[in-house]
């Protein structure tokens, strides 16, 4: 039986990497706080008809992310069939999945193309 320490990596990233996960959250939780002070400034001065005024803001808002999201959907590489992409890996997905004890027909494996994305 083996004892001693489990194997730590040893990651060396330095405090920029960590920067920009500060600074989106810190954006996120600075524009929550003043959408919220916005709510309640409106619903500090119009008590009975505040809910109107967010629905008339929302509208617009909804109507752009459905249209951003459209534009998004046709930029975005498309999902193809893994089978007619490489089948060598559909073969290795299949035996993969049979060794788990399930059956996926290939026609229902999917290439993803996630290399081809922009990152970042």
């Amino acid at each position: 039986m083996k004892t001693g320490r489990a194997k730590v990596w040893n990651l060396r990233a330095g405090w920029g990497s960590w920067l920009g996960l500060d600074q989106g959250q810190f954006l996120s939780i600075a524009l929550g706080i003043f959408l919220i002070s916005i709510l309640y400034r409106v619903i500090r001065r119009s008590p009975r008809r505040w809910w109107f005024y967010f629905w008339l803001i929302s509208l617009p808002i909804a109507s752009s992310l459905f249209f951003f999201s459209r534009w998004l959907w046709t930029h975005v590489p498309q999902i193809r069939a893994a089978c007619g992409e490489d089948p060598g890996l559909t073969a290795s997905l299949e035996q993969m999945v049979q060794r788990a004890g399930q059956t996926i027909p290939p026609e229902r494996m999917f290439w993803m193309g996630a290399a081809k994305r922009p990152q970042g």
